[in-house]
């Protein structure tokens, strides 16, 4: 009996840190895009103000 409550708190354990996971993931790509884009924003600026 005691047995399965651990397992199963060990499974639940497991998927929530697979969440966790999957979340910091998500904001990490979120983080990697937004800077990409303020990269190429600021590139584009810089040769916009080059070529005036």
């Amino acid at each position: 009996m005691t047995d399965k409550a651990t397992s199963q708190n060990a499974i639940g354990d497991h998927v929530y840190l697979k969440d966790r996971m999957s979340g910091y993931r998500g904001w990490l790509k979120i983080v990697v895009y937004a800077l990409s884009g303020i990269v190429m924003l600021s590139m584009f600026a810089s040769n916009l103000l080059q070529s005036f």
